[in-house]
């Protein structure tokens, strides 16, 4: 009934759209880009636990490298009166094929039409609505951090799920608009795109496109008020999940089609010289497994001063939070307790804009990760993981 219902809203929002096509425009193609070039230095990674009988870590030595951390090259062109299309590739942590680094990306290739600004109408893949820091995550030259909150951070998605887990991607319709209401607005947004259960060259089909007969549903509603900006942003699919963990040679558990929910909430605002924005999302998998949870929690905030005209300092703190199933015992029978998982990053620093195309950045990142995993026996093995990331970039646009 849902997926119906689906088909339905969507055909309606189709018809908002004239069908008369208005004869094309002769508008240049407008090709423009941005990306960071960073220097970054990570400390040894040092390692506390409660059983260090139990638990054995190697010591990763620190490490030092320049990167191309990210790339994006954008194509936009008005092909018909009130209709732009819209292409953006990415390049992550300098792409080479040959080398295998990297990654080489098609991040959004739309047509939009917009009549007014109360109503606009986006087709093809783009980068959906959802809190403040989604849509805009790759604009690296406008953003003072060099990593960003870290369910933001692209440069992070080879090593880190949470990147692809904490905000949606990719849709493939979305209307959206700004309404004004007295001295306020109000805007609103919503999309419907593929479930994340995307074919790779693993699977004996066609690549790139969706394996189930279940959408991503979202949207985004806010309020602007000055320099005041807060929404709320909701998602709903179906995720394909199997456990890397094995037990007796197979995976510890297999989901097919689980629900999943991403509820998101976003506040932003200047005062004065004072900037403020921050985010909170949570993201809950209907399971039904009661000794099994493998939700996940995400916030950060950042506080700003404007030191002058060109230069910009912050302190921030992002905090990660997730549950994961672990074996607690496997004799005299198998048991699955939920152990946690967290991440903090306090961290603080600058950018300095040089000019309307080039800005500098410094930032200094320490980084806290925790385990806690709870016994049949009512102890809790605690492993603690700390190291520090300091990091200068510049980011260019061109």
């Amino acid at each position: 009934m849902m997926r119906l219902s689906t088909i339905v809203i969507l055909l309606l929002l189709m018809i908002r759209i004239p069908i008369t096509l208005a004869q094309a425009k002769k508008s240049p193609l407008n090709i423009f880009g941005y990306f960071q070039t960073s220097f970054q230095h990570w400390t040894a990674i040092d390692f506390e636990t409660s059983h260090p009988q139990f638990i054995e870590e190697e010591k990763i030595p620190e490490q030092n490298s320049f990167s191309i951390q990210q790339l994006n090259l954008f194509f936009s062109k008005d092909v018909m009166q009130d209709w732009r299309a819209f292409v953006n590739f990415e390049i992550l942590n300098t792409f080479s094929s040959s080398r295998q680094w990297g990654a080489f990306n098609l991040e959004e290739a739309w047509v939009r039409y917009k009549p007014s600004d109360r109503f606009n109408m986006k087709f093809g893949l783009l980068i959906p609505t959802f809190n403040n820091l989604n849509e805009i995550k790759n604009r690296t030259p406008l953003l003072p951090y060099i990593i960003r909150p870290i369910i933001y951070e692209t440069s992070f998605t080879e090593f880190f799920p949470g990147v692809e887990e904490g905000a949606p991607s990719r849709a493939f319709v979305q209307a959206s608009g700004i309404l004004q209401i007295g001295e306020g607005k109000f805007d609103y947004a919503f999309y419907i795109g593929n479930s994340p259960n995307i074919s790779d060259k693993n699977e004996d089909e066609q690549t790139g496109v969706d394996i189930t007969n279940t959408f991503l549903v979202g949207g985004r509603v806010g309020f602007r008020f000055n320099d005041m900006k807060a929404g709320f942003s909701v998602t709903r699919d179906n995720v394909n999940l199997t456990w890397d963990e094995l037990f007796q040679g197979e995976p510890l558990f297999t989901y097919e089609e689980v629900p999943r929910i991403r509820l998101g909430g976003d506040l932003s605002f200047h005062l004065g010289q004072l900037f403020f924005e921050g985010e909170i999302i949570s993201i809950a998998y209907n399971d039904d497994l009661p000794e099994i949870s493998i939700d996940k929690l995400f916030y950060y905030g950042t506080l700003g001063y404007q030191i002058t005209e060109q230069l910009f300092s912050y302190v921030s703190y992002y905090f990660t939070e997730w549950d994961f199933p672990f074996i607690a015992s496997s004799i005299p029978e198998l048991i699955i307790n939920t152990g946690i998982g967290k991440i903090e990053i306090p961290t603080f620093g600058i950018s300095f804009n040089l000019n309307d195309v080039i800005t500098f950045k410094g930032q200094f990142i320490p980084v806290i990760l925790n385990d806690e995993l709870p016994l049949i026996t009512n102890e809790e093995i605690t492993i603690k993981r700390k190291l520090n990331i300091i990091a200068i970039a510049a980011s260019v646009y061109f």
